[in-house]
């Protein structure tokens, strides 16, 4: 009995290990967000502006307002 369980725990840390280099993607949802609208201009790292533009080029039908929109309420959900 225990060495069948070494076994099953031995295959469980396996496929766990394997597990390490899988990055699960999540389903990009945008929030419907409402109100008006503001204007504000922020620096922006360039490898960082790079990676949005990319992003921006291959999600065309979003918009750039509604794309940082949420990842900014994303980002202050999670930390504020």
């Amino acid at each position: 009995m225990v060495f069948e369980l070494k076994d099953d725990l031995k295959n469980l840390i396996e496929k766990e290990k394997l597990r390490e280099n899988i990055i699960e993607i999540q389903e990009l949802k945008i929030r419907n967000f409402d109100g008006e609208l503001k204007v504000k201009n922020i620096k922006v790292y360039n490898e960082v502006l790079n990676r949005f533009n990319a992003f921006v080029d291959s999600h065309k039908e979003l918009k750039q307002q509604d794309i940082i929109s949420q990842a900014l309420w994303e980002f202050l959900s999670k930390y504020e």
